[in-house]
């Protein structure tokens, strides 16, 4: 099933090219990609860049790369390899020619949170191999269970 859908999806790569900005959403089946779902209230993002043009001689503006990484956690999320059941979901942010990752996890244990870091900096680093040496910015949701104001969608931010 998982390459039925995945065979359709425009790679990554060309959507550089055609739009400003885009995103792309893999959450678990009935998870929506917003800190006031349910098992997204009491967890976190986990952040980092997976491309960047202007960084193409670090590793992090080849194209094929980019397209290998979101197909790496595409599997690695749907088939439950990576994370476990501590992940609701991924998405690939662009924003000005730059790609961001966000995990998005259902819990903000620290430890696990750091193991999880270390799991995905070497998935990714089969691709990207300076990406080892990046960190992944943690944002939590600061008003766990409260009712949803523009002020909450602003999440504290912590290096792993």
């Amino acid at each position: 099933m998982f390459w039925r859908v995945f065979r359709h999806i425009t790679p990554l790569s060309q959507c550089l090219s055609s739009v400003q900005k885009f995103t792309y959403n893999l959450f678990k089946t009935g998870v929506k990609p917003s800190w006031e779902d349910k098992r997204n209230i009491d967890g976190c993002l986990l952040i980092t860049r997976v491309f960047a043009p202007a960084y193409i001689e670090v590793g992090f503006g080849d194209k094929d790369a980019l397209n290998d990484a979101f197909l790496l956690m595409a599997m690695g999320v749907c088939g439950g390899t990576v994370g476990g059941d501590q992940i609701n979901g991924v998405v690939f942010k662009s924003r000005k020619g730059e790609v961001n990752v966000e995990v998005w996890c259902n819990h903000t244990d620290r430890t696990r949170l750091e193991a999880l870091c270390n799991n995905l900096r070497e998935l990714l680093s089969t691709v990207i191999p300076k990406i080892v040496e990046t960190k992944f910015t943690m944002m939590e949701n600061r008003h766990r269970g409260q009712p949803s104001s523009p002020s909450s969608k602003k999440p504290a931010a912590v290096k792993l």
